[in-house]
């Protein structure tokens, strides 16, 4: 062996001991605000020599607040962590080697840098939107929502969202899911409007808005609307009351709040609400229906008037066993009396023959109650793992009642005796849900979450009618159960069992600028519906995989750009499946379909941030979206508003900018432009119909002396059509005053909707052989007054838990 083989043999062998001496280390963390204990997204992680200090490797924490260094060869090591409006974190000396290959370094608290935060508020403010892998953060600490006394107040200032005068939500044209801090509180709509309308802004750290949500969220979630809430360990009590009045042609009024205790181990919470609606509308319609030269017309004028009382609460307990477990449980209940009265006129003309003039009376009456009870466990360390278990139970029922009289006129004489009908009703249904998820960090630096769930559904409706038999009875007419039969060709029962088996997998990284998260979802659907009096039987067994994938890429501190593509399942609600005809006049009735398909949704969305600036454009494309349209048969005269399935889609663009115009005049607008069609087919014929729509939406707030602030906010939709629905243009002007005084712990705010009455709704639907321009006129015009009044110190607030059962509540009403 020469000299140069036996130097490489030597230098071979020097190598590979050298290799099996070297240390592959890892140091993981997680950084913590020292105040509020939430994860601190995104801070820089350095590690540096403790010899010279020069860097040996970079890191960014996740949006757990977890960081991860691996790979390290033996030596002494310091960490710093840094981030924006927070003091930096040095730790060390840290040493690797043999007998310590990993270091767990456990919770950082990094505290807030005041001179910092004194420079920001001097210098400016957090901008008002940001992106963060899909998610739109609304900053509520932003001069945008100095005006807004609640969270529901901010939603309607949000990017994306309208709110309407009643409270519902609407997000991208969805009905979103709302969570509090990530997790379901299993609240009624309405418990839910007074929970948000009693949070007030200061108890509010951001709002998170997900368009496009991910595969661990529930395959029902169009969209998503997060609202974090800022905590602290203050022990104690805290809490809020609130009474608003409205007047508009009636007036409303409610009044309630929320208040936490907090001991060390125990914490309690209870939301009340109780609410005295009003809610009328004026339709005024005009139908020309039929297949024949000859048509069907009829011009019609209906009053509606909806009074309605709800109580509702949300009564909670959770015990932290120690610092990784804990087990809650929490009870809710809605009650609600709602009368309903229609007074409509109608005059028809058949086949060119002028009909009796018609009056009729409906009256109808529901009485709804729901209770859900839940007991739920969670699991979680320092390192990103996380265990939830919980099991759910609910019952619902609501009995109603109707009763329909008619009178024919000529000439302002009856023409003949009263008809009659009436019915009783009467819906029950209860769920049992188990619902399980886990998370952990894997790989060093990947986050999984996977998770199952199994519920059972089981609804029972059944309606009794009866007839008038009695020709010449009036109006006048005393009578009794004596002139009435039963009507066994449209009383019926409908039962609906469903079982639901699924699951989730989902992966995620946050790469330097690239953030990844990947996601399929699987679901088993197993109903049976069954209609006694039609004699049908509807059995379904399938199976849907639903999969999701976000990319966000960082173009620099400013600029983001993010592409989320996602298919999503939406399943009928036990109201549209119910085949019972619910009768508006003898003319008209509404029915649901228990042959609907559930509804499936594919997504694909591309986002451009840049500062306060927002870009959006994408397609979904729905297939068996759910409508309501009018369907005629012209034997019966009978105009039936039924609910079937139909196709759709949509590309779209959005564009989302605020900015401060002058010091003390901040405004924001939304612009949002789409090209869209839907087509169904009826009775064998195909009927489609397609167009450009586009809402525009600017608010304008002003600070003022003495501590007021006032908003000036407007909307205008473009003449569209909403799938069969071609509306013509409307919009609304509207100025709300606030002012904040004893320390903020007071607040009064008077609003004015629709101050010029514009907001009127106005539409034309031609669909198989039904032609038919309608006009809404509703309580969009009104003043409204609202104090709140907020007390106690402690920042606690009723967590909730990553869960479905209210989205399968919903479905039961």
């Amino acid at each position: 062996m020469n000299r140069f083989s036996t130097a490489a043999l030597l230098l071979s062998v020097l190598t590979f001991f050298q290799a099996m001496s070297q240390v592959k280390g890892t140091i993981r963390g997680r950084a913590l605000d020292g105040s509020t204990r939430r994860p601190v997204e995104f801070a820089s992680v350095a590690l540096l020599s403790s010899a010279d200090s020069s860097l040996v490797k970079g890191a960014m924490t996740d949006t757990s607040g977890i960081f991860v260094i691996s790979n390290l060869a033996e030596g002494n090591y310091l960490i710093t962590l840094s981030s924006v409006e927070y003091q930096r974190v040095f730790k060390g000396p840290l040493l690797i080697n043999d007998s310590h290959p990993e270091l767990d370094l456990g919770d950082l608290p990094m505290v807030t840098d005041q001179k910092l935060l004194e420079e920001v508020i001097v210098k400016g403010n957090k901008p008002v939107f940001e992106q963060k892998l899909g998610t739109i953060i609304v900053n509520v600490d932003s001069k945008m929502f100095k005006t807004s006394a609640n969270a529901l107040e901010i939603l309607r200032r949000s990017p994306g969202l309208l709110v309407d005068m009643t409270g519902n939500v609407t997000f991208r044209g969805t009905s979103p899911k709302i969570l509090i801090d990530g997790k379901d509180l299993r609240m009624t709509d309405e418990q839910e409007k007074n929970y948000l309308r009693s949070l007030a802004p200061e108890q509010i750290e951001s709002i998170e808005l997900i368009p496009n949500p991910p595969a661990k969220y529930e395959a029902s979630y169009q969209t998503v609307i997060n609202v974090k809430l800022k905590r602290d360990q203050n022990l104690g009590l805290k809490g809020s009351v609130y009474g608003s009045y409205r007047q508009h042609r009636f007036s409303d009024s409610e009044a309630g709040g929320n208040v936490t205790f907090k001991a060390p181990k125990m914490a309690y919470s209870l939301n009340l609400g109780v609410s005295n609606a009003n809610w009328f509308q004026n339709l005024t319609d005009r139908r020309v229906m039929g297949s024949t030269a000859q048509k069907d017309v009829f011009e019609s004028f209906a009053f509606i008037r909806n009074p309605t009382k709800s109580l509702n609460f949300l009564a909670g307990a959770e015990y932290t066993l120690n610092a990784k477990n804990s087990i809650d449980f929490k009870l809710t209940g809605d009650f609600s009396n709602s009368p309903n009265i229609t007074y409509a006129e109608n005059k028809s003309t058949i086949q060119d023959v002028e009909q009796p003039f018609l009056v009729s009376n409906n009256q109808m009456s529901e009485r709804g109650k729901t209770l859900t009870g839940l007991l739920g466990y969670r699991y979680q360390n320092n390192k990103g793992r996380e265990f939830m278990a919980e099991v759910a139970m609910a019952d619902n029922q609501k009995p109603g009642s109707q009763d329909l009289i008619s009178e024919y006129y000529r000439n302002d004489q009856p023409v003949r005796g009263i008809s009659r009908q009436r019915n009783e009703q009467q819906a029950n249904s209860n769920f049992k849900t188990l619902n399980v998820s886990y998370a952990d960090l894997i790989f060093k630096q990947w986050k999984l979450e996977t998770g199952f769930k199994i519920n059972y559904v089981q609804n029972a409706a059944k309606i009794a009618f009866d007839t008038l038999t009695r020709a010449d009875a009036t109006k006048n007419t005393p009578l009794t159960d004596a002139d009435f039969s039963k009507d066994a060709g449209r009383s019926n029962e409908f039962t609906f069992d469903e079982n639901i088996n699924m699951f989730f997998l989902q992966m995620s990284r946050q790469f330097k600028k690239l953030g990844f998260s990947a996601g399929v979802r699987g679901e088993n659907t197993v109903t049976q519906g069954e209609s006694v009096t039609l004699k049908s039987l509807v059995n379904r067994n399938y199976w849907n995989i639903l999969p999701s994938l976000t990319l966000q890429y960082k173009i620099n501190d400013n600029s983001n750009l993010v592409w989320a593509s996602s298919r999503k399942l939406s399943r009928p609600t036990v109201w549209q499946l119910n085949p019972f005809p619910f009768f508006i006049d003898p003319l008209t009735v509404a029915m649901g379909n228990p042959f609907l398909f559930p509804r499936i949704r594919n997504v694909s969305e591309l986002t451009y941030t840049n500062k306060k600036l927002m870009l959006i454009t994408g397609y979904n494309l729905n297939q068996n979206a759910v409508s309501q349209l009018p369907l005629y048969n012209a034997s019966t005269r009978l105009t039936t508003w039924q609910q079937v399935n139909t196709q759709t889609q949509r590309v779209f663009f959005d564009v989302s900018h605020s900015a401060p115009i002058l010091p003390k005049w901040n405004y924001q607008m939304y612009l949002s432009v789409a090209y869209g069609s839907e087509k169904v087919r009826v009775n064998d014929r195909d009927n489609q119909i397609s167009g450009l729509s586009a809402s525009l939406w600017v608010s304008n707030l002003f600070t003022l002396p003495k501590g007021y602030n006032l908003e000036v906010s407007g909307w205008y939709n473009v003449p569209n059509p909403s799938g069969f629905y071609k509306s013509k243009g409307m919009g609304a002007v509207n100025m709300g005053v606030q002012k904040s005084f004893k320390n903020n712990r007071w607040n009064a705010q008077l609003n004015i909707n629709d101050i010029f009455l514009t907001s009127i709704f106005r539409a034309h639907i031609q669909v198989d052989n039904s032609d038919m321009t309608f006009i809404n006129r509703q309580a969009n015009r009104n003043a409204s007054l609202r104090i709140t009044h907020n007390f106690g110190k402690s920042k606690y607030q009723a967590k909730g838990r990553k869960s479905s059962v209210s989205e399968d509540a919903e479905r039961l009403r």
